[in-house]
């Protein structure tokens, strides 16, 4: 991922957007993000199928957008399962965040 830059910040707020909704709004969520950011669509529907995907799933996401090392996300990466074909969000989710943490801006 290359420097911090104002796609970044639009990067986080789709992420903020999909792990913030309730389930039952993710489809309408996702069809907003569609409207007015298609470029990002892609992600946060794999972002959304994450989080259906289970408790354990959904609390891997929220520990990695709540961390506050770039150390912590690392683990809670190989803790996770990446073996559902939406995995790569989590790992883009993931570098986002450290790339947050590490410029200290922390809008996520």
């Amino acid at each position: 991922m290359q420097g911090y830059t104002g796609e970044t910040e639009q990067w986080l707020k789709v992420s903020a957007h999909v792990l913030g909704e309730e389930p039952e709004q993710l489809q309408k969520c996702i069809l907003d993000i569609y409207k007015n950011k298609p470029e990002m669509c892609s992600y946060a529907t794999e972002l959304a199928q994450l989080r259906m995907t289970g408790p354990s799933m959904e609390n891997s996401l929220l520990q990695i957008w709540d961390a506050k090392t770039v150390d912590s996300i690392d683990l809670i990466v190989r803790q996770s399962s990446h073996n559902h074909p939406a995995g790569r969000a989590l790992s883009f989710l993931a570098d986002l965040v450290k790339l947050d943490l590490e410029r200290s801006r922390t809008i996520h």
